[in-house]
């Protein structure tokens, strides 16, 4: 281009030299118009924040070329819908909305009972909204006699943490917020913040170092609790002493009076909070006591009726009077006959004549007509048909004369004697209509009446245990609903003071595993080595014979021969002997059961610890039987063979055989009476 302009400078006048730019000059006009009229450029303000350069007013106008923009632009842009052109495009437009928005609506705070400390409000606020405790409930305890170690007039707020760390964050924010209003609260359980990292550093230390060297931390590494107890002390309390005056205005002592209300923060985990249960525990605790201080009822008019237990009919329900004169109280002459003549008339219904003639309005007559119904139930064992017709009600669901009698003689009596002859009838039905009759919801609700406070027997504890493995079905949730419900029976029993670590314990529920849950059960088994491992010494003092031998029949009963033998040498593992009695049990367990490879194997290992015992057990009476019994079912041609070597007096005892010399060794020391010749150690292997 520079050579073609060059060419017309130096060729033309000067009117040609300017109208040739003029071409180059229009056509980047017209070129440049229609790429404004394309190309729309947003009109965002000049960013100028990291910038000290001051606009001029001049700088501030648009260039021409922005002014062709905006104009090319707006005539693009669609026009105003509105005169005024505020109306804004349907498209972005914001409709209210049309449904209410779902919010999350924290769960109401638990009512605060009456004459509460003023506290109670914003505590209770503070735990939720700013410390996000989940479940909270309020428990009061003020009616609690006699008032708690923590203090009188117990109130206790119970929330749920939903992790370690969430638990101690709340417990410290707590204790701060109450040191903000006055109030020195005492956290058993919460560790300082620098005592926490102390530890979590001490933890991953140890950690580290197990970690080498193949170990693992423990479990409890006083860290993870699970449970803080906030206590705020006694709101209100007064310091100060006072002087004491009875009824009569004489002073009869001094001291601080008990004022104010305990107040009592548990925070814990979800786990631990299910797994402690402190709510139940403290609620039981306040019925009883409640039930305990409870006056008793007025004593009713004379002529009032009440509903009846026999058959839904109505009773005449005597007036009960209080008399302070000593006599001796009227026993019916009642035997066991009239009650079998009563029974065995299989009458749905007593009359009214035949039960006022046998129950009387006191407890003594109520007691003797129970042991009358025990010493007919006693009669009948040798008759299941007549038993289980007076143990099972008719199909129309009316109870029989047995239950009709039982159910009115138990009707006034105390809560603990009513417990004790009712787990003594389920106990005579599980025993006589097993396996037809099943039902666990009737041990169930015997285990919830032990726990709303009547006081029975050890014996009958162990009664109910029995019970419970006896209701129900053999599977594997069936068994762990049993152990759970026997764990509730031992708890109850340990809270009573009972101990519940013993071989009564321990050796009625293996039993009970082993008499009524399958062999196969994976949670039978496992319950069962649990509980085994606890007769190991160390743990429990040797078991008595009765035990062991009730364990050896339920072993031998299940064919678990190895759990017999195990159970065999529990007592030289305590340096304890055995008596005659047990191995007369063994003898003749083994003669029982026709096996001659057990029977051998028996006689081999047992025989030569008899004469080990100290003092030694000499074959007599019983066990010379059953030890000849067993003999027999190992070598049934001993007595044949034994008889021959008598009659060649030339012939040793000794080539007759084992078990022939071991019957002629028995037979010389019972002509003799002299136990000292009888030596099993020359006994072959």
């Amino acid at each position: 281009m520079g050579v073609a302009l060059r060419a017309v400078g130096s060729s033309a006048c000067s009117a040609c030299r300017l109208s040739a730019p003029r071409l180059f000059a229009g056509h980047i006009s017209a070129l440049r118009a229609v790429q404004a009229a394309t190309r729309q450029w947003p009109a965002t303000p000049a960013n100028a924040r990291f910038s000290s350069f001051r606009a001029t007013p001049r700088l501030q106008q648009p260039s021409i070329e922005e002014v062709e923009e905006e104009k090319v632009g707006n005539d693009v842009q669609e026009p105003a819908s509105g005169p005024n052109g505020d109306d804004v495009p349907w498209y972005l437009q914001v409709e209210p909305p049309r449904h209410p928005t779902l919010l999350h609506e924290p769960p109401p705070l638990p009512e605060i009972p009456e004459s509460s400390p003023k506290l109670m409000e914003p505590l209770l606020k503070f735990a939720a909204e700013e410390l996000g405790l989940d479940e909270l409930s309020l428990l009061d305890l003020r009616e609690l006699d006699p008032a708690p170690a923590l203090g009188p007039d117990l109130m206790m707020l119970f929330g749920s943490a939903r992790s370690e760390r969430h638990l101690h964050v709340s417990a410290d924010r707590l204790v701060r917020w109450l040191r903000g209003r006055g109030i020195t609260a005492q956290a058993d359980g919460l560790l300082g913040r620098n005592e926490l990292k102390t530890r979590l550093r001490r933890k991953a230390r140890k950690a580290k170092l197990l970690g080498k060297t193949g170990g693992g931390p423990g479990e409890d590494d006083g860290i993870s609790t699970g449970w803080i107890c906030v206590n705020l002390g006694t709101l209100g309390r007064s310091d100060q002493e006072v002087t004491i005056y009875d009824e009569t205005g004489a002073q009869v002592g001094f001291g601080v009076p008990q004022l104010g209300t305990t107040v009592v923060v548990q925070i814990m985990t979800e786990s631990r909070r299910e797994e402690l249960s402190l709510e139940k525990l403290w609620s039981g605790k306040l019925k009883r006591s409640l039930e305990k201080n409870q006056p008793e009822q007025e004593i009713e008019a004379p002529g009032a009726k009440g509903p009846g237990i026999v058959g839904g009919s109505q009773f005449a329900v005597p007036s009960r009077f209080f008399s302070t004169s000593s006599r001796q109280l009227d026993v019916p002459a009642v035997d066991s006959t009239a009650i079998g003549e009563i029974i065995s008339s299989g009458r749905q219904a007593v009359s009214m004549e035949e039960m006022s003639e046998l129950l009387m309005t006191d407890v003594e007559s109520k007691l003797h007509v129970l042991s009358l119904l025990k010493q007919y139930a006693e009669s009948l064992n040798d008759h299941t048909t007549a038993l289980d017709r007076a143990l099972v009600p008719f199909e129309d669901g009316a109870p029989s004369a047995f239950l009709s009698i039982f159910n009115r003689a138990i009707s006034g009596l105390s809560p603990s004697q009513a417990l004790e002859h009712r787990l003594w009838l389920e106990t005579l039905r599980a025993n006589n209509l097993s396996p037809f009759y099943s039902n666990f919801e009737v041990a169930k609700a015997l285990v919830k009446e032990l726990q709303s406070g009547p006081e029975i027997s050890r014996e009958n504890c162990i009664d109910l245990i029995r019970l419970i493995y006896t209701h129900g079905g053999k599977s594997d949730e069936d068994v762990r609903q049993q152990s759970i419900l026997t764990m509730e029976v031992i708890d109850t029993m340990s809270a009573r003071g009972e101990k519940v670590l013993d071989n009564d314990v321990v050796g009625t529920v293996i039993e009970s595993l082993l008499r009524h849950g399958r062999k196969e059960s994976p949670e039978v088994t496992r319950l069962l080595r649990q509980f085994e491992d606890l007769f190991a010494p160390g743990y429990l003092p040797c078991p008595s014979e009765a035990l062991l031998v009730r364990l050896l029949d339920a072993y031998s009963a299940q064919g678990d021969w190895g759990g017999f033998w195990k159970t065999w040498r529990i007592p030289p593992r305590f340096l304890q002997p055995r008596s005659g009695r047990m191995y007369a049990y063994l003898f003749h367990r083994f003669a029982a059961d026709n096996n001659q490879k057990r029977a051998t194997y028996a006689l081999r290992w047992t025989v030569d610890e008899m004469t080990k015992e100290q003092p030694p057990v000499l074959p007599r009476g019983r066990l010379l039987e059953a030890l000849k019994a067993c003999i027999l079912c190992a070598d049934p041609t001993a007595v044949r063979r034994a008889n021959q070597v008598k009659m060649m007096p030339t012939m040793p005892r000794e080539a007759a055989g084992e078990f022939p010399y071991l019957l002629l060794k028995l037979d010389e020391a019972a002509e003799t009476d002299n136990f000292q010749v009888f030596q099993p150690n020359n006994l072959g292997a």
